[in-house]
């Protein structure tokens, strides 16, 4: 590594998506930059790993908090020292941060933004500010955490020279909230490589499920807001062959199992457990159909989640509901039907289009392929991504 190589910090205190922290890491690696990963709160072990997760050198700064007494008194305790160590941990990434003499720091949320505008001002680096979630209506955060999260991107992400942000919807939103980061504010996509084979497909072998039934296929998060509900309803009004497979893990797969069986098609629901990340793509190309039937709750409006490049990857029809990017991208690339988040009327007759129009759905995959290829595979958004943030420059100069 030469002396003028870009030697890139990527702090993060969101372990739930430490996985994507890696994957735009290791692009910055491929194209030259030495780059590290430091990272708030908990050890290795206890972190979601992905496809790029052991390639990019991370440093942990962090403890397991333990809850173990059963006294009130003793767990306000714990409850302390939990608050002193992580207090510790964050004096001493800190230091690390300063003491690496970084020439951009990437800030992977509104505490890590927090944490590096000080110090990027004081290392003369460039700032740069991936937000991977909406954090403004992030799903799961109390009003207390809210406000903080607020407050740290009031306070500072005027100071980055640069903005990554996962949708056009959220980037919208920032622009309007804050007008002076519409010239530095970027979108680029969560996508897969363009050589995303499938391998040895695997979805209909370990299902059980025969090469002429049709699969309309959903990955993710099983609760009641993600629409799954809706998608087993319109179920009972498609062909028999038509069969719905949901990949993942959550709450309400109970729930599905009896509104299936209440309709008739049990028979017709399959539930598998979550996929290793690396093999995901043998599943999912093993499928006919690929379906986002988000309801219209928490910040879904603002979706633009990795299953979608993962389905268009995969050369998948699609069927979405209408949230903005979502409809924004499979209208614009004419790879399916959108519909009304509420409405399984509406969302019935989507699938039929599809299930039952073969010519159709072989033309939504045709131009799944081509949006890939040319403008959606991982290949093209990385090297946006590399760009904007090895091309950055300090916005505010360092007294």
């Amino acid at each position: 590594m030469s002396r003028t190589a870009a030697r890139v910090l990527y702090v993060h205190f969101n372990t739930a998506g430490s996985w994507l922290f890696g994957k735009y890491a290791f692009t910055l690696m491929n194209a030259g930059a030495e780059v590290e990963i430091a990272c708030l709160d908990q050890p290795r072990d206890r972190l979601v790993t992905g496809s790029y997760d052991q390639l990019v050198p991370t440093k942990v700064f962090g403890f397991t908090p333990t809850l173990t007494a059963r006294s009130k008194w003793l767990r306000e305790c714990q409850r302390a020292r939990h608050r002193f160590e992580r207090i510790r941990s964050l004096q001493r990434l800190r230091r690390y941060l300063l003491a690496s003499h970084p020439t951009h720091v990437i800030a992977g949320d509104p505490p890590a933004l927090g944490l590096c505008a000080p110090a990027a001002l004081r290392c003369g680096a460039s700032l740069i500010y991936t937000p991977f979630e909406f954090y403004p209506k992030v799903a799961g955060t109390n009003v207390r955490q809210t406000t903080k999260y607020e407050r740290h991107e009031q306070n500072h992400i005027e100071e980055a020279s640069a903005i990554v942000f996962l949708g056009q919807s959220i980037l919208e939103y920032y622009r309007q909230k804050y007008p002076s980061l519409a010239a530095k504010s970027h979108v680029i996509y969560s996508s897969w490589p363009a050589a995303a084979d499938g391998g040895d497909l695997r979805l209909r072998r370990e299902a059980k499920i025969g090469a002429g039934k049709k699969i309309i296929l959903y990955q993710g998060i099983i609760e009641e807001d993600r629409g799954l509900l809706n998608v087993v309803r319109a179920l009972k009004a498609l062909p028999s062959d038509t069969l719905l497979v949901v990949v993942g893990y959550g709450s309400a797969s109970g729930i599905l199992e009896r509104c299936a069986v209440e309709l008739g098609v049990r028979d017709r629901l399959f539930i598998l457990p979550p996929v290793p990340q690396a093999a995901l793509m043998s599943y999912t190309k093993d499928a006919d159909i690929g379906i986002i039937p988000l309801l219209d709750a928490k910040s879904h409006r603002y979706a633009c989640p990795g299953k979608l490049f993962e389905y268009i990857a995969a050369e998948l029809a699609l069927v979405v509901s209408d949230m903005p990017d979502l409809r924004r991208i499979v209208e614009h690339y004419r790879i399916g039907e959108v519909y009304p988040s509420q409405s399984v009327e509406q969302l019935t007759k989507a699938l039929c289009n599809l299930v039952e129009n073969t010519d159709y759905r072989q033309t939504c995959s045709a131009n799944a392929r081509q949006a890939h290829a040319e403008d959606l595979c991982w290949e093209k958004q990385s090297a946006k991504f590399c760009g904007i943030v090895l091309n950055s420059h300090q916005s505010v100069c360092a007294p």
